[in-house]
C-alpha cells in the first residue's frame, strides 16, 4: 500500500537546525524555588527536561543576535500568569559536554526559542547532568524591573 499523499494543508516539516559552541542560549526560571538564595545560582531542577513530542527536552532562548530588551519581553510573555523570576545564560558547549545536543525549534513570535535534546530516559541520568549544568552556570539575572 503506497503512503498517503501530503495535503496542501499540512505543513512542511521544519529542518533541524542544530546550534553549535560558541552559541549561548538562556533559560527562564519561573519558580523561585529553583534560586539557591544564597548564592543567585540556579538549582538543578532548572535544567530539569519534559517529555513533549516523544522526547525530553528543556526549552530556552538562544541569544545569539537577540538584544538583551527582547530576551526579557520573551521570558516575561512566554508563559502567561506565570512570574519570571530570573534567567540563566549558558554556553552550548556545556550541552554539548554532556551528549546533549541543542536545536532551534522557533515558535509563532519566539523565533529565538530552542530545545535541549538528547537526554537519557532514566531519571537519575538527567538529575546527575542538571547537577552539572547548575555547577557550571553563572548567577541568575533577574529581570529588570519595569517603568
Amino acid at each position: 500500500m503506497a503512503a498517503p499523499e501530503p495535503t496542501a494543508d499540512a505543513p512542511d516539516p521544519q529542518p533541524i537546525v542544530r546550534i553549535d559552541p560558541p552559541s549561548v542560549v538562556s533559560r527562564f526560571i519561573y519558580e523561585s524555588d529553583k534560586i539557591f538564595k544564597a548564592t543567585q545560582k540556579p538549582k538543578p531542577g532548572a535544567f530539569l527536561p519534559e517529555y513533549y513530542e516523544n522526547r525530553h527536552e528543556t526549552s530556552v532562548c538562544h541569544l545569539d543576535g537577540c538584544a538583551d530588551d527582547r530576551v526579557w519581553q520573551l521570558g516575561r510573555t512566554r508563559r502567561p500568569g506565570k512570574t519570571l523570576h530570573a534567567r540563566v545564560d549558558l554556553d552550548v558547549q556545556q550541552v554539548v559536554d554532556h551528549s546533549l545536543s541543542c536545536i532551534s525549534a522557533p515558535e509563532e513570535d519566539f523565533q529565538e526559542h530552542a530545545v535541549v535534546i538528547d537526554w537519557p530516559d532514566e531519571k537519575e541520568e538527567q538529575k546527575k547532568i542538571a547537577v552539572e549544568l547548575a555547577t557550571r552556570a553563572g548567577e541568575c539575572k533577574r529581570p529588570p524591573t519595569v517603568a
